[in-house]
């Protein structure tokens, strides 16, 4: 018998349609299971970035607080030291006293 011929076809279309079948599950139940996998992935990522947020928040307003005091220390400073280019500005008493020592 040839392989084309009608009584040859029977057992090897079953066979094929169980090779088909078993080769359809098993790349449906891979797909399933990546997606599950790369969904579950997803979701740590979303949930650990999110508790980030606070810290991140208090570490930006940390910073910005500590660059906000360097900031009105030196002015303070500056206008110790010179107080004919900062004119009834806030001063330091350490910066008067560093100014005063300067000056004599």
């Amino acid at each position: 018998m040839r392989w084309w011929s009608a009584a040859y076809r029977g057992p090897v279309f079953a066979l094929y349609s169980a090779a088909i079948a078993i080769v359809t599950g098993a790349t449906s139940a891979w797909i399933g299971y990546y997606f599950n996998i790369r969904k579950d992935r997803l979701q740590w990522d979303r949930q650990h970035a999110t508790r980030w947020d606070g810290a991140r928040r208090e570490a930006y307003v940390a910073f910005a607080a500590a660059i906000k005091h360097e900031v009105r220390l030196h002015t303070k400073m500056a206008a110790g030291r010179h107080p004919d280019l900062w004119p009834g500005h806030e001063t330091l008493a350490v910066a008067q006293r560093l100014a005063d020592a300067g000056r004599r």
